[in-house]
C-alpha cells in the first residue's frame, strides 16, 4: 500500500492543515477479499488544557481494498471548525520553518522574519536559524518584550537638565541685557 492512507490510529492534534483530524477506528485496511466495509472514521479533537479526545466525533467511511490502492467513501464532516480527512505522512514544519507545502513537510526552509517584517522589532532585526532577534541601534536599549527599543532613562534626564540649563542661561542673559540697559 502506499503511504498516503488515511491513518488507523489516532493521528497528532493538527495534522494535515486541519484543527480536527479524522482516522479510522480499524485495526487494520481490508484485504482485497473483504469488499467494502463501513466503519467508523474518528476526529480527533484537542483543546488545549479542557480535551484531547482521539473520537470526539464519528462519521461513516466506507473502505474497499482494490489490491494496489485503497478507495474510500468519506462520511460527511459536519462541525464548523476545520474538520477533515488527512492522508500521508506530512507533518507540520517546526516552528520558524515554513513550506510551499502549506507549512507541512516535506521541503521545511527558514521563514525569515525580518525580511518578511512579520518580527516586530521596532528598529533593527536579525535572522536566524529557525528564529531571529532584535537589536537596537546605538544609544537605545531592548525593553523588555525584547521588541521595543527605548531610550534610556538617563539620555531623558540629561535631555530635561540641558533643556533647564538653556533656559537659565537665557534668564541670566536678559538680566544682564536689562541690567546694562538701565546704566546706559
Amino acid at each position: 500500500m502506499s503511504c498516503n492512507e488515511i491513518p488507523l490510529t489516532c493521528p497528532p492534534a493538527n495534522r494535515c492543515g486541519t484543527h480536527t483530524t479524522v482516522w479510522l477506528n480499524l485495526t487494520s485496511n481490508p484485504s482485497a477479499n473483504d469488499g467494502i466495509v463501513v466503519t467508523n472514521g474518528c476526529a480527533h479533537f484537542v483543546s488545549p488544557g479542557v480535551t484531547d479526545d482521539c473520537c470526539a466525533w464519528r462519521t461513516n467511511v466506507a473502505v474497499k481494498n482494490c489490491s494496489s490502492y485503497l478507495v474510500y467513501a468519506l462520511g460527511h464532516t459536519r462541525h464548523q471548525c476545520a474538520y477533515a480527512f488527512c492522508a500521508g505522512t506530512e507533518v507540520p514544519c517546526p516552528e520558524g520553518y515554513g513550506s510551499p507545502n502549506s507549512d507541512y513537510t516535506p521541503g521545511c526552509e527558514d521563514i525569515d522574519e525580518c525580511a518578511t517584517g512579520t518580527s516586530g522589532c521596532s528598529q533593527l532585526c536579525e535572522n536566524t536559524d529557525g528564529s531571529y532577534y532584535c537589536r537596537c541601534n546605538d544609544g537605545y536599549h531592548l525593553g523588555p518584550d525584547n521588541h521595543t527599543c527605548t531610550v534610556p532613562w538617563w539620555i531623558i534626564l540629561l535631555s530635561v537638565l540641558a533643556g533647564i540649563v538653556v533656559i537659565i542661561l537665557i534668564i541670566v542673559s536678559a538680566l544682564c541685557i536689562l541690567k546694562h540697559g538701565r546704566k546706559g
